[in-house]
């Protein structure tokens, strides 16, 4: 017999900032990818190493991710493979 199902949480109806975890929930992209994005890569050689290309919004004091739904949107929008 197993426990009862994780609670997923989800942001507030119209909430613009979302933390990294609701993030991945409304973008489907994984958390690390979502992570590396806002925060840059540093790889082991200087040629891996990857510059941030999702803005995050930091708040002082707090060491959360959050997320601009409208950033988002727009890098998704950015992110279309025309083909």
């Amino acid at each position: 017999m197993s426990g009862p199902a994780p609670r997923r949480r989800t942001p507030a109806p119209g909430a613009r900032l979302l933390n990294a975890q609701e993030a991945v929930e409304y973008t489907g992209i994984p958390y690390t990818t979502l992570r590396d994005l806002a925060l840059g890569v540093r790889g082991r050689m200087d040629r891996d190493a990857r510059p941030a290309v999702l803005p995050c919004v930091r708040i002082p004091g707090c060491r959360r991710l959050w997320f601009d739904r409208r950033d988002l949107d727009a890098a998704i929008n950015r992110w279309h493979w025309k083909h």
